[in-house]
């Protein structure tokens, strides 16, 4: 996932038209999300990588932030998700649930909760 977010950032700084990402399950459902939340417009799947095609115009910045798992057994990490929505007129919060990826208003109309896994900031 972080290799995805580098890629996307790297495509939009340097307003590319697509970016090339490793070809693995997890990019794949994660592209898929992506794009149902209007992120990237599209992608294809060639053996080795996926072609991702990103949306114009082209943000003026694209940033975010992979929460990585502590070492320790039982670890939580809190979000001021009020002070980062605050920070960015456009906030992307993507959750790990039991009934998989979910954005942050999705989690708050179903009443379920997970682990953060990333928050993308469009500027």
């Amino acid at each position: 996932m972080k290799g995805v977010l580098a890629a996307l950032k790297l495509g939009y700084r340097q307003k590319k038209t697509k970016v090339y990402v490793s070809n693995h399950t997890k990019n794949k459902n994660f592209l898929r999300f992506l794009i149902t939340q209007g992120v990237i417009a599209s992608f294809k799947n060639t053996p080795t990588y996926f072609i991702v095609y990103l949306k114009k115009p082209f943000f003026a910045t694209f940033n975010y932030k992979v929460l990585k798992p502590s070492t320790k057994k039982i670890a939580y990490r809190y979000v001021n998700l009020r002070a980062l929505l605050l920070k960015s007129p456009l906030l992307l919060c993507i959750i790990n649930t039991t009934k998989g990826l979910k954005t942050l208003s999705e989690c708050f109309q179903q009443k379920i909760g997970g682990e953060v896994l990333c928050i993308l900031t469009i500027n």
